[in-house]
């Protein structure tokens, strides 16, 4: 596993380039392609998941052949043979950018519980919900998108900065809650108190990516009965209040096919993403194929 500053190749990126029909020496520049009409122009990059070498194009003589300066950028000239590629991306890191900086990671052991998926069958309690018990002063949530908006369970959600929000629900057994909200730069602290337990304080300020919807753990091991949950804005900033969830953690079921030539494209920075390691989520969905997208700490 390599770590390195995120780059998103493009698809014509991607697709940009041709192979050699013939191989080539150190000093040859005249290469016999398969396709010239594939290339862009400017630099190009040639090699193995090892070495490569840098090239610049300076003709397109025909279909089948092109003229390039070798050595382009201080690379090495090396003897490349038939079928090996040129493209824009490079062969050894996978991307079209140069990088400064990267880190491997090997010999990876996985522990913990894999008991990553919740459910139970309870509905979730909206704030719409007549359970729901307000105090002070609270706003519908629009999130700058109109309303309803697709950011919120059900289309809609309320926020406060000093107010105060009571839930009475009852659950037949064992079961975590979860409370569902949104993390951003103009968001605060919130007070949880469930029974009139001991207040937890939750952090929902954060500063990357403009904000995120996000499903937060506000208490383990709840036993079955009614449950008295009172949540409070309790510093400058909003608390957005969603729903609240309980919740019962169960394994993941095997799929039911794996696919070992398909996989997905994807961004793991949403809260169901950010939360678990990408090979968790594509091999519990029967993907084994090679992955692209972005995923980062």
């Amino acid at each position: 596993m390599v770590f390195a500053p995120r780059f998103e190749p493009t698809d014509q990126e991607l697709e940009d380039g041709c192979f050699l029909t013939a191989g080539v020496q150190p000093g040859d520049t005249a290469f016999q392609v398969d396709d010239s009409t594939r290339l862009s122009g400017c630099r190009y990059l040639i090699g193995d998941s090892s070495t490569e070498e840098r090239l610049l194009l300076v003709s397109l003589d025909s279909s089948t052949q092109i003229a390039v300066q070798r050595g382009y950028e201080n690379s090495t000239p090396r003897t490349w043979p038939a079928g090996t590629r040129m493209k824009k991306v490079s062969p050894v890191t996978g991307v079209a950018a140069d990088i400064e900086w990267r880190v491997s990671l090997s010999n990876i052991t996985v522990t913990g519980d894999r008991s990553r998926k919740v459910g139970g069958g309870a509905p979730r309690i909206e704030e719409t919900d007549g359970r729901c018990k307000y105090t002070g002063a609270w706003e519908d949530s629009t999130n700058g998108a109109g309303w309803p908006t697709q950011w919120w369970s059900a289309g809609h959600a309320r926020r406060t900065t000093t107010g105060k929000v009571a839930v009475r629900y009852s659950y037949h057994g064992l079961h975590d809650l979860y409370l569902g909200t949104f993390l951003s730069a103009d968001c605060g602290q919130i007070s949880v108190s469930v029974d009139g337990d001991a207040p937890t304080i939750h952090d929902l300020y954060t500063d990357e990516y403009g904000g995120t919807t996000a499903s937060l753990k506000l208490r383990r091991d709840l036993s079955g009965g009614t449950h008295t949950v009172e949540i409070t804005a309790t510093s400058a900033g909003y608390f957005y209040f969603d729903y609240l969830w309980p919740l019962v953690p169960q394994d993941v079921p095997d799929p039911p096919q794996v696919y070992d030539d398909v996989s997905l494209a994807i961004d793991f920075d949403t809260d169901h993403g950010y939360k678990k390691p990408p090979a968790w989520h594509i091999c519990t969905w029967g993907s084994s194929g090679t992955t692209s997208g972005g995923a980062w700490a």
